[in-house]
């Protein structure tokens, strides 16, 4: 029914895991870079879901708690 839906297949959602799994940290690091801290420079605002705050977020972040897990 998925499949139906979406128009996605198995193969092309597998295709998408071995992709996300072959990123590198430097990719990711260049991404960031690019979209996040340069952008930010800018004074261009972005949004990013990081997970858990880290002990060495400073306070030039700004933090806006989400509360996901109570979500449905």
């Amino acid at each position: 029914m998925g499949r139906f839906l979406s128009g996605i297949t198995e193969e092309m959602k597998q295709t998408k895991r071995v992709q996300l799994l072959d990123v590198t940290k430097d990719q990711v690091r260049h991404v960031a870079q690019r979209y996040l801290v340069d952008a930010m420079a800018k004074g261009e605002e972005r949004v990013a879901f990081l997970g858990e705050k880290q002990p060495w977020v400073d306070g030039e972040w700004k933090i806006r708690e989400m509360d996901v897990k109570g979500a449905e």
